[in-house]
């Protein structure tokens, strides 16, 4: 299930909701079979709650002033007793006006620094057991992933600040319980949340309404169903949930009115430093022209938490994770907090200054160029550019960029570039970024004045233009550019590893759908595809619509019927690198690039005679290029198909386009791509128990040495020491050392190092 936490200001609300997602009727050559899962997936709740918020807050504010006797704290702390029965109020989000009802529930836990009560009925029905008590109160005490001595609690306070106390006890009271949200089998569901309401007493709680309410305590709730808390991936989520809300907590014990991208920013951060995972960066990088510091704009409330969660990461990661309490503690709001933390920081730098160095660091993620231009996380996702260029050649363009917002613009073609960019606005902030073999250069572009990279096309194989708007309004700039113009470029567009795991078993009418970025001025010059033994099926090329639903097929540019021969049958585990690519040439279609489209495959049949389109199992991340027609619950439409119950893994079929610059004669033969980047990718699962895949490339043949460490340097295993040819691999490990033994849970580091490239990664195991 992927995780979304869709709190805002001084509470949290984590929702899920239905998604185009179905799950393959029957798998070939995995090596797990796939059960039926939930279909629910993130939607935007939160706010529903923030809008009760800021209607309810001005009145309790001025109640609390003139009963000023009301602010003292409650005599003495709760002294609860395991078996101890209380009924807590909690807030009902399931209808237009809110309200607060009672939830009659039994303490199940007492640890040093909280009471875990969990609502009757979810334990009388075994929804939730003692494990899972016990589970959370661990985590939540004494031992997270990310150090197995401090908990939740130690290390949010540690990083954040101390927590309020209007009811005279330290302990924090978490209340599992089936939160009223409206989720009826199916659709959007609460998972937790924390509401500031429960820092005021009942008499100010009532003062907003008669059928408002308020515990006046620390507390905050974590959903018991449809959230499944039997799981251990359901009790990591409640796990990484209590690290998020508690930070809301501490936040509003500082500043109860800290804009929504900031708090929801530090407190994915608070996962990250439990241990957890939080939001994929991959939803900001699909669009990183968005008002930057803006929340609930879009449909998609993951860019939100994608964006603020990475953002505040890339800050703990350049200024230490003191500069989190320092943004906790400021009382000034959104910009003006982050400067007045940069201040205190005595970094000498403005919130302006490290959202320049932002953008170059989501472009390239390359420490080595300079520090301030990477990530320590493990980032897998690319950047989508507003405009692809395989010729450097192009005439006067203009574009518009969001209150600090950013846009990318990507060179890929030709030699010798030179651009200009010009504004009326003194707020758009322009760099040029050229990446090659060598060691990545950025420059600070001034407008209207030329950018030359003689280097392009020879020392560096791509310039990325990273323009910034600094301000606080949308703003407009143009640029154009010259060069030499390829005589041929072939551009690979791949959105899969290259390492098949499997194929799926379709039958008529089944579609598999493809579908590649636009690539402006290039033709579709093929597609290649890995096919796992010889037979027919259908093949075509339309335009992309945009959207999987109604259909991503637009109008057609051709449809015919491939007869794949030659090819011997593999099984799985598959040769790495896996022989049976094919290419198909489509030069001659007339593919005009300068619009989206998708490649598509027609089943006409079952596995009997289909030649298997194969298909690689991959973290579940945004956009997703992949979708199938095909039947879930006996009705035909578009899916993306998951890989597992928790939903974070997603099918892809190993599909490749190539497009080109220039006039291509005659038919090539079927080729393979040297891989072109030294790389080492995130494990997968991660965390995991009991074994992750690891993944890696190679550019030439050389000696090759892959290590796993323990986080104080020592070297647990060596999984690779050897020669190997340029290509892509892949190794698993099971969690332990050279002599057999399991290791302990814990965070564990992974290098690989080959002719004088090194690359290190983090890994949590957990058991």
């Amino acid at each position: 299930m992927k995780r979304l936490f869709a709190c805002m200001l001084v509470f949290g609300f984590w929702t899920l909701a239905p998604s185009q997602t179905a799950y393959k009727p029957t798998a070939i050559d995995q090596q797990n079979s796939i059960s039926q899962a939930e279909q629910s997936y993130p939607v935007a709740g939160s706010p529903r709650l923030n809008a009760d918020w800021e209607r309810m807050r001005p009145v309790l504010e001025a109640y609390a002033r003139s009963h000023p006797q009301q602010l003292q704290k409650a005599t003495g702390p709760w002294n609860f007793t395991v078996g101890q029965k209380f009924a807590w109020w909690a807030t009902n989000q399931a209808t237009s006006t809110l309200y607060e009802y009672q939830v009659p529930s039994t303490c199940r836990a007492i640890g040093i620094n909280c009471y875990i009560f969990v609502e009757d009925s979810l334990w009388n029905n075994g929804r939730v057991d003692q494990n899972a008590v016990s589970a959370m109160q661990k985590a939540f005490d004494t031992s997270t992933p990310a150090d197995s001595t401090k908990g939740i609690y130690p290390l949010d306070t540690q990083t954040f600040g101390s927590p309020p106390d209007v009811d005279g006890d330290p302990r924090i009271i978490i209340l599992i319980l089936d939160i009223k949200d409206g989720y009826s089998g199916s659709g959007s569901y609460s998972a937790g949340y924390f509401y500031g309401l429960n820092e005021y007493t009942e008499a100010q709680a009532q003062s907003v309404g008669s059928n408002r309410h308020s515990n006046h305590a620390e507390i905050y709730y974590v959903d018991g169903n449809p959230a499944n808390l039997k799981t251990a991936s359901g009790v990591t989520n409640a796990c990484a949930t209590t690290a998020h809300e508690f930070q809301h907590m501490i936040h509003y014990n500082y500043d109860p009115s800290e804009i929504a991208f900031v708090n929801e920013g530090l407190s994915e951060a608070a996962m990250a430093v439990c241990g957890y995972t939080f939001e994929n960066p991959s939803y900001y990088y699909s669009n990183t022209n968005i008002s930057f510091l803006s929340w609930g704009t879009t449909t998609n409330i993951l860019q939100d938490y994608s964006r603020a969660g990475l953002f505040t990461w890339y800050l703990i990661e350049q200024f230490g994770t003191d500069i989190a309490k320092k943004i906790v503690q400021n009382t000034s709001t959104g910009l003006a907090g982050y400067n007045g933390a940069l201040s205190q920081m005595g970094t000498g730098k403005a919130f302006e200054d490290v959202l320049k160095s932002f953008a170059v660091a989501v472009a390239i993620d390359d420490k080595s160029a300079d520090s301030r231009y990477g990530f320590t996380l493990p980032i897998t996702s690319k950047i989508t550019p507003v405009k692809t260029y395989l010729d450097p050649n192009v005439t006067t363009q203009s574009q518009s960029v969001e209150p600090q917002g950013t846009v990318y613009l990507l060179y890929k073609g030709g030699k010798n570039l030179s651009a200009t960019f010009a504004s009326l606005s003194t707020t758009i902030s322009v760099k040029g970024i050229a990446t090659g073999t060598g060691v990545n250069k950025v420059t600070d572009i001034s407008l209207s004045s030329q950018y030359s990279e003689p280097g392009f096309g020879t020392s560096y194989n791509q310039v990325i233009f990273a323009v910034t708007n600094l301000g606080s309004s949308t703003a407009s700039f143009s640029y154009s550019s010259s060069g030499q113009s390829p005589t041929l470029t072939i551009q690979e567009i791949a959105y899969e590893d290259g390492v098949p795991d499997g194929f799926l078993s379709w039958t008529t009418p089944d579609t598999a759908v493809v579908w590649f970025d636009a690539v402006p001025g290039a033709i579709l010059d093929s597609i290649k595809v890995a096919f796992r033994r010889d037979g027919s099926i259908g093949f075509g090329i339309w335009k992309y619509t945009g959207a999987s639903r109604p259909s991503p097929l637009g109008s057609l540019y051709r449809l015919t019927t491939l007869n794949i021969t030659g090819s011997p049958t593999f099984s799985f585990p598959y040769p790495v690198p896996f022989p049976n690519w094919r290419k198909i040439d489509v030069s001659s279609w007339g593919v005009d690039l300068n619009n989206a489209f998708a490649v598509g495959f027609v089943f006409g049949s079952g596995d009997g005679t289909a030649p298997g389109l194969l298909e690689s199992t991959e973290p579940y991340t945004q956009p997703h290029h992949s979708y199938t027609y095909a039947s879930s619950a006996s009705t035909f439409n578009w899916y993306v198909f998951v890989s597992n119950n928790a939903g974070d893994s997603a099918y892809k079929y190993v599909v490749r386009a190539y497009a080109h610059f220039g006039t291509v004669t005659g038919v090539g033969e079927p080729f393979e791509l040297q891989p072109s980047t030294f790389a080492l990718d995130p494990n997968y699962p991660n965390p995991f128990n009991p074994s992750t895949t690891i993944r890696y490339t190679v550019t030439s043949q050389g000696h090759v040495r892959l290590r796993v460490f323990d986080v104080i340097g020592r070297e647990v295993t060596s999984l690779v020491d050897e020669v190997e040819s340029a290509g892509s691999y892949v190794v698993s490990w099971h969690g332990t050392d050279d002599a057999g033994r399991s290791l302990a849970s814990g965070v564990y580091f992974y290098t690989l190092e080959s002719l004088g490239h090194q690359i290190t990664r983090r890994m949590v195991l957990l058991k």
